[in-house]
């Protein structure tokens, strides 16, 4: 069922143009995922912002979230950055920092990628607190890469986005 939604947001955000070069004003939207029976298990928030003064024409999008996250027993929150280039024809990521939370704001993980274009290589990295152990793994690409991070982050904002909405709230 994972691979069916992850297909269908490459979909989305593939068929989708990103041109976000015109736009003058921060964007934000809010979601929340529930699980098939409709419960919810976590919401979030994020905003994209044009730094219009950086000579590389970069786009930062922010999400903050709390709930039930795969991967941890508890409630934890989340904050994640992740810094792109947006084109005519494709958005491309430059780095992703995402940073986990207990109930007590004690930081659990910290996961970053890193996209190098040059050598077409990513670099992840997972710092878990808890355990005090430091994953590194490299993978090579051939085209333009797009993930699951990176689509957990930005299909929906950039679906509406691309449709002209400033803000919302969506359910999923």
């Amino acid at each position: 069922m994972l691979k069916i939604i992850t297909l269908i947001a490459c979909f989305v955000l593939l068929s989708a143009p990103a041109c976000f070069s015109d736009i003058d004003t921060d964007f934000s939207t809010s979601y929340v995922c529930t699980d098939l029976g409709g419960n919810p298990r976590w919401s979030a928030k994020a905003i994209i912002k044009h730094l219009k003064d950086d000579p590389d024409d970069i786009f930062i999008l922010t999400e903050d979230g709390i709930g039930h996250y795969s991967g941890f027993e508890d409630e934890v929150s989340w904050a994640s950055v992740l810094r792109f280039k947006s084109t005519k024809d494709i958005i491309k990521p430059i780095s992703v920092e995402k940073r986990v939370f207990n109930k007590a704001k004690e930081l659990l993980v910290i996961e970053t990628q890193e996209f190098d274009y040059i050598d077409k290589k990513i670099l992840c990295t997972k710092k878990d607190k808890i355990k005090n152990r430091e994953t590194t793994r490299e993978f090579n690409f051939s085209s333009d890469p797009i993930n699951r991070l990176v689509l957990s982050l930005c299909a929906e904002t950039i679906k509406q986005w691309y449709h002209g909405k400033k803000s919302g709230s969506i359910n999923r």
